[in-house]
Formats: C-alpha cells, structure tokens, sequence
C-alpha cells in the first residue's frame, strides 16, 4: 500500500450537477430570449411597449419589465390588434380572449361624440352573438364586415333608448338601396357603450336590419327626441 507523504496531493473530483430535461429547457429558452431581445428591440426607448414570446413587456431604465396581463371585468384575458385587416371571421366563431380594437376615427362619430378611447369586443359578447344570431351568416354575410361597417363607418349616431340605456348609442350604416346579397345591402347597426366608467368603449351588440327595422329606430329615436 502507497504511503502518503506530506507533498503528495490528493484531488478529490466533485461530481458534475446533472442536468435535467427541465433545466436544459430553461437554459436554451434564456438564450434565445436574450437574443432575440436584443435583435428585436435594441432600438427601443425607454418606456415604450413591446411583444415577447411571453408577452407584453416594458423598456424602463434598468431593462424590460413584464407589464402584468390586462383583463376585462368579467376576468377574460384582452389581446389587441392595431389593425382592423388583423381581425378575422375565425375569430368571431371561436373567441379566444375579449379584444382591444383601434379607436374610432369616423368623422361622423367624432363630431357627434367626441371620443377618442378605442373600441373592447368581449369575449362573452362574442359568443353570445355567434350563438343568438345565426341570420347572420345564413345571408351570406360575416360578423366581421357587419360589425366594422357600423362601427367605423357610421352614416349616422342614434340614441334611441336614453331611458333604460342612457350610455348605450347606436352606430348606423345605412343600405345602398341593391338587390344582391352584400354587406352594402344591408343597414348595418352595432349598439356601443360609452360609459365614462369604462376604459373603452365597449360593443354590445352588432346586427343587420331590414327597411322595417330600420323605420322603428328612427320612429324611436324620433319620439324620445320630442320627450
């Protein structure tokens, strides 16, 4: 048996920590974040906003922070798209989250109301118009073209019930007059909420109506005009 002297070293090899599947994931998962971080979004300023893979964050003095995720009042995640070509009929058949559309910059709706807060279609809202109006689809039509045509291209602003609804307005797109079955063809109406205690400006409902339908909400607005 070797006996030690006093010059002999003995160098003990701590074993290695193994790494587990979890671990080498959240090793590459940091990498590819940290590049594309700083591919993407190196000409942030701070305080300005950006989408991640894990969503939205924001650039401050100390670098970016996780802005907490927005939801509705009913609790329902709120996505956004700045662009109204983004939305699709898909969408509207399977709503995966109330959404924060653009704001509204009809001139129509701009002088008579005067509000610049941009538009929130729920998420409940949405489903509850899916399963209670399947008129709309078996025209032929889309709950995308009808609710953008009233919404953000308005002919006119109704108030028809100030009595039991007295934030909720009536956007119109009124019917060219045509015989085919278009989104043209039809009075496009969508009923919005312009509470000052909401956020945004919230859609209640959003439908297409014949000429009779169309003669009772002027009637109506009419008589509570004269009220």
């Amino acid at each position: 048996m070797r006996e030690l002297t006093g010059s002999t070293r003995i160098r003990i090899r701590r074993p290695r920590p193994e790494l587990t599947g979890d671990t080498r994931i959240r090793l590459s998962q940091i990498k590819d974040l940290a590049d594309w971080v700083n591919d993407k979004h190196s000409n942030y300023k701070i305080g300005e906003v950006a989408q991640w893979k894990d969503g939205m964050h924001k650039k401050t003095a100390h670098g970016w922070v996780k802005v907490p995720e927005e939801r509705d009042r009913n609790q329902e995640p709120v996505g956004e798209i700045k662009s109204l070509g983004k939305l699709s009929e898909k969408y509207f058949m399977r709503p995966n989250s109330s959404l924060k559309l653009p704001k509204i910059e009809s001139e129509v709706w701009q002088e008579t109301m005067h509000d610049s807060r941009p538009v929130l279609l729920k998420k409940f809202v949405v489903e509850r118009m899916r399963d209670n109006h399947p008129e709309i689809k078996q025209e032929g039509l889309n709950h995308r073209d009808v609710l953008i045509n009233a919404v953000y291209h308005p002919d006119k602003i109704m108030y028809c019930k100030p009595q039991d609804y007295p934030f909720y307005y009536t956007a119109v797109k009124k019917s060219n007059g045509g015989t085919p079955v278009k989104i043209e063809t039809k009075n496009c109406v969508a009923v919005l909420d312009v509470s000052p205690e909401n956020k945004y400006i919230e859609v209640v409902d959003w439908r297409w109506i014949g000429k009779r339908g169309m003669r009772s909400m002027e009637n109506q607005e009419r008589k509570n005009n004269v009220q």
